[in-house]
């Protein structure tokens, strides 16, 4: 659904809505190797169930100087979103 990706290139998601899957059994199983990377593997078992639901607007990402941590990059983050903002006009 391309139509619902931002304008500015990112192909980042502009909506969302509730989805058509129902979790319906979650098995887990331990890894039985000391010390290994997983845990555990986890399986999920899905039912399709088709909801009827309207593609909602996210609201913008709300971005502030604490997000940067510094005052110059975070000035950067502003002049590219004020330059791709123009280009996409």
């Amino acid at each position: 659904m391309l139509e619902f990706h931002s304008a500015d290139g990112s192909a980042s998601s502009t909506h969302y809505r509730t989805g058509d899957w129902e979790v319906v059994r979650v098995e887990e199983y331990p890894t039985a190797i000391p010390n290994n990377e997983f845990e555990m593997i986890v399986v999920g078992y899905c039912k399709y169930v088709p909801v009827e639901t309207p593609l909602i607007p996210m609201p913008n990402a709300q971005v502030s100087i604490d997000s940067f941590g510094d005052e110059s990059a975070y000035q950067e983050f502003l002049a590219q979103t004020a330059e791709v903002s123009r280009h996409n006009l």
